[in-house]
């Protein structure tokens, strides 16, 4: 308990009244008696203690506090401690702490009876409701607080989970679907990072990697990472290992992610960082240790500072000029971590794609590009190219009916491929040795049945069969 509260308690109870902005805070001790009781106002934000208002002699509070009292869903029941006669009942409220300093405060019997209990990342749904622009309020005991309406828990609670629609493309047993909208963009970053340079923003302390292409003539993508270095010479040695992690190891945690997140039918969902571990390392059968947790976490991490940048032109008669839609699309969220002090956490909360805040009317928010679940036996060097290619078929799959494509085949031009496959410097050095590193790749993808049949010779056209 806080170090003002009157010596020897051990809990307390608070009553509000918002119309009349007074509330009464009572202190009980460890045989549930209570010590003393106090007013409180809130005002600009902040709970303070205030005098007894003129002409209050009511000391009416009181409670019958069973043994599971705090946990109770029922009404709190006021008692005349004079008369021992019932006064009222009011509404119990909850309170669900977030973080060291934050909590959000449900009805007792909407946390129960419309199962909010299911809100596992509440650090997020403290953040959404700050910047929906609800009250925070600094309580007497320290806790920032934010008052829940059931509506926006529920709201909240339907954005995290996973679109049905987006099974619909997807066969669980042998695929997990990414939503199009964020898959689509990162399938990008190849060509992206080929032509990335390293920034330093004008006023900014950090250097970032940006990257920008048109797409078409209504939409443009850009890309950026910001990068901790002392010098510009620093930020492109640190550049160029981001690059190669991005498309490696990287890329193949964001695909592990998103198969979990399948499996729980979530967006956002809390996971053991050795779950992470294991899935992109099928291979191993030993534990992990100290040190390789923490430079996997370092991995996981980095996927926190990736952001896609989609603008839109959209124009309309009436319109004289332009209206520009922007998308502000993360690679990952890590929105909570629970672990040891100095350690790397044992739990992480994944926040994959938050469709409610992102871009809820785009359809390909919810439809799924289907990745074979085989993907994730291939070592990290592999992922890139054969998730490239997944999501490409899964474009075609899904054009209009006059674009739409035969996709149990498709030509590809070799460029595209040694871009993907991330051969760009040795084709530069030695273009055979890059088709015979391809035909490897294509030859893996096979064995992982992610295709069916590839040419024995790399040709500038590259038909491939799925």
């Amino acid at each position: 308990m806080k170090n003002n509260w009157p010596e020897g308690t051990i809990k307390c109870i608070k009553v509000f009244n918002e119309t009349k902005n007074i509330g009464e805070i009572h202190f009980f001790n460890k045989e549930d008696k209570e010590i003393e009781y106090r007013y409180f106002k809130r005002e600009k934000g902040k709970e303070t203690f205030i005098d007894p208002p003129k002409g209050d002699n009511r000391k009416c509070f009181s409670v019958s506090l069973q043994a599971d009292w705090q946990n109770s869903n029922d009404d709190l029941i006021i008692v005349d401690s004079q008369e021992k006669k019932e006064v009222k009942k009011i509404p119990r409220r909850q309170v669900v702490q977030t973080a060291k300093e934050e909590a959000l405060t449900f009805l007792a019997k909407d946390l129960k009876d419309k199962n909010l209990e299911k809100i596992e990342d509440t650090n997020s749904f403290f953040n959404h409701l700050k910047n929906e622009g609800e009250s925070v309020v600094q309580n007497l005991d320290g806790l920032k607080t934010i008052q829940v309406k059931p509506e926006q828990a529920i709201a909240f609670l339907q954005s995290q989970q996973m679109p049905t629609a987006l099974y619909k493309s997807v066969n669980p047993a042998t695929e997990f679907g990414i939503a199009r909208f964020i898959a689509d963009q990162v399938n990008h970053l190849p060509r992206l990072l080929e032509k990335a340079e390293v920034r330093k923003p004008k006023g900014s302390a950090n250097y970032i990697i940006y990257a920008e292409k048109t797409l078409n003539k209504e939409q443009k993508l850009s890309f950026n990472y910001v990068l901790v270095a002392t010098s510009a010479e620093e930020a492109l040695k640190i550049a160029e290992k981001v690059k190669k992690k991005l498309t490696g190891l990287g890329l193949k945690i964001w695909l592990v992610c998103w198969e979990i997140g399948n499996e729980k039918k979530k967006l956002s969902f809390p996971v053991e960082l050795t779950e992470i571990m294991r899935r992109c390392h099928p291979e191993r059968k030993s534990y992990f240790s100290e040190k390789e947790k923490e430079e996997f976490y370092e991995e996981l991490k980095r996927l926190k500072t990736p952001e896609f940048v989609l603008e839109q032109n959209i124009k309309k008669p009436q319109d004289k000029k332009d209206k520009i839609l922007k998308y502000n699309i993360p690679m990952l969220f890590i929105s909570a971590e629970t672990g040891r002090e100095g350690k790397p956490p044992q739990i992480v909360q994944i926040n994959l794609f938050n469709i409610q805040t992102i871009a809820p009317e785009r359809k390909t928010s919810y439809i799924g590009a289907p990745i074979k679940r085989t993907t994730l036996s291939l070592e990290a060097r592999d992922t890139s190219l054969s998730a490239w290619l997944q999501i490409r078929i899964s474009q075609l799959k899904g054009g209009d009916k006059k674009n739409k494509t035969n996709t149990s085949s498709h030509d590809f031009h070799r460029e595209d491929l040694i871009r993907a496959a991330g051969l760009t410097q040795t084709n530069k050095s030695n273009p055979w040795k890059a088709n015979t590193l391809l035909l490897q790749k294509l030859s893996r993808y096979k064995k992982s049945k992610i295709i069916k049949k590839y040419p024995e010779k790399i040709t500038e056209i590259v038909t491939l069969h799925f």
